[in-house]
């Protein structure tokens, strides 16, 4: 794996995180963690 894309997978789960943040319905797989 890339640097660029392990770094792309971290604003993905990131981005993630925070719509969970916003959103309680909004369901996230255990295997993002």
């Amino acid at each position: 794996m890339t640097t660029k894309s392990y770094q792309d997978l971290m604003e993905v789960i990131r981005d993630r995180r925070t719509s969970r943040a916003f959103d309680p319905s909004f369901e996230i797989p255990q295997e993002h963690y």
